[in-house]
């Protein structure tokens, strides 16, 4: 099966893999060779595949939409970042910085709560996946 990772700066991704996890806004959709058509949105989480050979590879997205169709997996995302291009140290600070920030939004402004609770899930995410190993396929 065939995987295409897309963001508004190019392909992440354009491998022939096994199998692939998408993060799914409900939870984690996996994907083997021969899965039924679909098309669904993608929620801010790590998204791996597992190469016909070699190891797995992991990336951090932060939403977009898949589509699987004829043994071709196609995500498009806005962002997309492998281990090794997360700037751990950044996103500790932003996880740091949202997390304060939620603890000082009055509860009322359910507008705001909503958006800092994405930004720390986005942060939370880009840590986990930064301590994942680096994925062997080429960019």
């Amino acid at each position: 099966m065939h995987l295409r990772v897309v963001t508004p700066k190019g392909a992440k991704v354009d491998a022939q893999v096994a199998e692939v996890t998408i993060p799914g806004e409900m939870g984690d959709l996996g994907v083997l060779p021969g899965h039924r058509a679909l098309l669904t949105s993608v929620g801010i989480g790590a998204l791996s595949w597992k190469p016909v050979q070699g190891e797995i590879g992991w990336l951090a997205i932060n939403g977009g939409y898949a589509e699987v169709a004829d043994d071709e997996v196609v995500v498009i995302t806005e962002t997309a970042e492998r281990p090794a291009e997360i700037d751990v140290q950044r996103a500790e600070a932003a996880q740091s910085r949202v997390t304060a920030e939620l603890r000082a939004v009055d509860a009322a402004r359910g507008e705001e709560v909503a958006r800092l609770q994405q930004a720390l899930r986005r942060a939370e995410n880009r840590l986990a996946v930064a301590k994942r190993t680096k994925p062997v396929i080429p960019a």
